[in-house]
């Protein structure tokens, strides 16, 4: 019983951080997805289109359409490289009908780990760091 309970003591901390990680992953994953689904819209339809990234409410709209993609409780999202220029908790990066966009960065935040999600601006092109 008390190898049991030792075992279950390391193993359910383990278990708990995997599971964090692989909510950021797929928080990661689908914020990016939105992302590129919205450059996609810009191109096909021939008009802007807009993300609105609301740190406050953790959440990522599209402001044409309303689609909006809500972050999981335990992860949070940043602006790591401008964040000194804006004082409030919202971004906005718009896609053109060309494919460029004006860029930007977010890192999404659990309490152990980090992934950053890079729109460039000359590309539009969305990637996972």
């Amino acid at each position: 019983m008390v190898i049991a309970v030792a075992i279950a003591a390391v193993a359910v901390p383990q278990f708990s951080r995997s599971i964090d990680s692989v909510r950021l992953h797929q928080a990661a994953r689908e914020s990016a997805a939105l992302l590129r689904l919205s450059r996609n819209s810009a191109i096909a339809y021939s008009r802007p289109v807009a993300v609105e990234i609301d740190a406050r409410e953790r959440q990522l709209i599209v402001a044409a359409t309303g689609r909006s993609y809500l972050l999981p409780p335990q992860v949070s999202v940043s602006f790591p490289d401008d964040s000194y220029r804006y004082p409030d908790d919202r971004r906005t990066i718009i896609f053109n009908v060309d494919g460029t966009s004006s860029g930007g960065r977010l890192a999404l935040d659990t309490d152990r780990r980090s992934q950053h999600i890079t729109v460039d601006w000359l590309t539009g092109r969305v990637s996972i760091e």
